[in-house]
């Protein structure tokens, strides 16, 4: 899908079924699996199940499904000129490494394939550029959208292609995690995507910290950032568990290691390292 999402989907006939169930209470994610119509993980749950006991859809009525609504990512709505304009500025456009002549280096909306997460009524979605952005699940109507403007900070160490973010509560507040193309974790109050000031710097965590031949403001040959996230974090007795991406094009024994970090869901203060 190249920079539009497609809401979930609903049958000619029953619909205010399924509105209901999804917009149904507070969900129960102590049990295996995803429950209540809520997918509050990028597997439905922290086992990567990927199992909704959902049963309104099946093969019988699969064919009568019909779009609800659809609504442009924010990466869309982006001034791409602009953007590049600057980069060339800052000679931070990068460029594909040499016989890959792959598109979707640097700016592209050619990978978005993120697995939106539903909590509590809203589905939050990142997109390939690292923004982030809330929707109201019946309706489509953006309720955020959080631009740390990572694109200008160069190309991702491998594509611009993001998977998916983390959600948490502590039963006070709600928070949702994603990675950037620029290497930083980053964590935004749930219901009105402000950075988490508390959370790290102001909302963020940088993932070069600590990491070996990993200096901010240095690129590879082909200007690219040594240390991006493709992959969602996930959240599990209160610590963000983030991988990183490291690129695999070009291979060169300088090359920082991809280490997993655990870092803390509510301080951003880093716990472990693996």
């Amino acid at each position: 899908v190249e920079g539009f999402v497609t809401a979930r989907f609903r049958f000619v006939a029953p619909a205010i079924t399924l509105v209901a169930l999804v917009t149904t209470a507070a969900p129960a994610w102590a049990q295996y699996g995803a429950t209540n119509g809520e997918w509050p993980s990028y597997g439905g749950d922290n086992g990567g199940t990927k199992y909704s006991p959902l049963d309104q859809i099946d093969a019988g009525n699969f064919s009568s499904l019909e779009i609800v609504w659809r609504v442009p990512t924010p990466d869309g709505q982006l001034d791409f000129e602009a953007i590049t304009e600057e980069l060339v500025r800052r000679g931070r456009l990068g460029e594909s490494p040499s016989g890959t002549g792959n598109p979707d280096y640097g700016l592209s909306l050619r990978l978005f394939k993120a697995t939106p997460l539903m909590a509590d009524g809203l589905l939050y979605v990142p997109t390939p550029l690292s923004l982030g952005a809330a929707y109201d699940a019946g309706t489509g109507e953006n309720v955020w959208v959080h631009d740390p403007e990572s694109y200008l900070n160069g190309p991702p160490a491998s594509r611009s292609n993001m998977r998916g973010a983390a959600y948490w509560s502590d039963g006070e507040i709600e928070r949702v995690y994603w990675g950037t193309t620029d290497g930083y974790l980053l964590s935004v109050d749930a219901r009105t995507g402000e950075p988490a000031t508390e959370f790290g710097d102001d909302g963020r965590v940088d993932l070069f910290t600590g990491v070996p031949r990993a200096e901010r403001g240095t690129y590879d040959r082909f200007g690219r950032n040594l240390i991006s996230v493709t992959s969602p974090p996930i959240v599990s007795n209160g610590v963000v568990v983030t991988p990183v991406t490291i690129t695999d094009y070009v291979i060169a024994k300088e090359a920082p290691p991809g280490w997993v970090k655990g870092i803390d869901a509510r301080t951003g203060e880093l716990r472990w390292v693996f």
